[in-house]
């Protein structure tokens, strides 16, 4: 066996007779996937069924999955994977960092992840799909009067977006 996982012979004798066949049921380890069979035998088919004429030294090969971790980003920034690469083993664990823009902040993880953690230690099990979501930053605008009049916002609401402008009118 090359990888993880393992060979069950039926019948499962230490010696065949001439003549006689076994069958070979290739079983892989959780994570892994058989490969093919090499040696005196080639092919996937699994199981295998072998036709004993000599000795036979057989060789199952077994790989390990591996899965893609894609990101989406929703507003304005962006996501770090360290170790950042196309497909990862199964079992192994990548780190996202999550980055705003200027005038944005980080809302939170959604689809295979969830939370707010920052950064975000994934364990890579099967394909992952997941969502990094910002938000623009707001802020208000208060305006104080000195003496007798009003000032007018325009448009008038609670929060203003960042970068956005608003026009003051005062009115004595």
């Amino acid at each position: 066996v090359v990888g993880s996982g393992s060979v069950a012979k039926d019948p499962d004798q230490a010696l065949y007779d001439v003549g006689s066949s076994v069958q070979l049921t290739a079983t892989p380890a959780a994570g892994w996937h058989f490969v093919g069979w090499s040696g005196d035998a080639s092919g996937t088919d699994n199981p295998l069924d072998v036709t004993i004429n000599a000795a036979k030294n057989i060789t199952a090969t077994f790989a390990i999955d591996q899965f893609a971790v894609n990101v989406t980003v929703v507003g304005s920034g962006s996501v770090a994977r360290v170790p950042d690469q196309p497909l990862y083993d199964h079992g192994s664990s990548v780190q996202l960092t999550a980055t705003p823009a200027a005038g944005w902040h980080f809302v939170g993880w959604s689809g295979d992840a969830s939370g707010t953690d920052n950064p975000l230690d994934v364990t890579v099990n099967v394909a992952k799909n997941i969502t990094a979501t910002f938000e623009i930053d707001q802020y208000a605008v208060d305006v104080a009067v000195v003496g007798s009049g009003s000032v007018a916002k325009d448009p008038d609401q609670p929060l203003y977006d960042h970068g956005s402008s608003v026009l003051l009118t005062p009115t004595p």
